[in-house]
């Protein structure tokens, strides 16, 4: 670290909506669907800050994890929408393709 560093001054969670962001004007916004690898606390976080239209077209969070299987789904309060939780071989499938991996 040097006195002269400026990004020690921008929080974390600016960064992270500024990926988000860049993620949804330069990527997200010309796809009809995608789904997002992980169903943990980074697919969710990500999901969560997604807009609402980009939310949509999520269609399944998947996952190697035996107890976020048996769940089947996650709630979106706000959507009020449950998206399907599959296993990760279903990513093979073009009905889940592009996948968004986050862990």
């Amino acid at each position: 670290y040097h006195e002269h560093q400026q990004s020690r001054g921008v929080s974390s969670h600016a960064i992270w909506a500024l990926r988000v962001a860049a993620m949804e004007q330069t990527l997200l916004h010309s796809l009809s669907r995608f789904s997002i690898w992980s169903a943990g606390r980074d697919g969710k976080r990500l999901y969560r800050s997604l807009s609402i239209e980009s939310r949509a077209k999520v269609v399944a969070f998947l996952d190697v994890d035996a107890g976020k299987l048996a769940a089947g789904n996650y709630y979106d309060r706000e959507g009020k929408v449950h998206v399907p939780i599959v296993t990760w071989t279903c990513a093979a499938q073009p009905e889940y393709q592009p996948v968004i991996i986050c862990v």
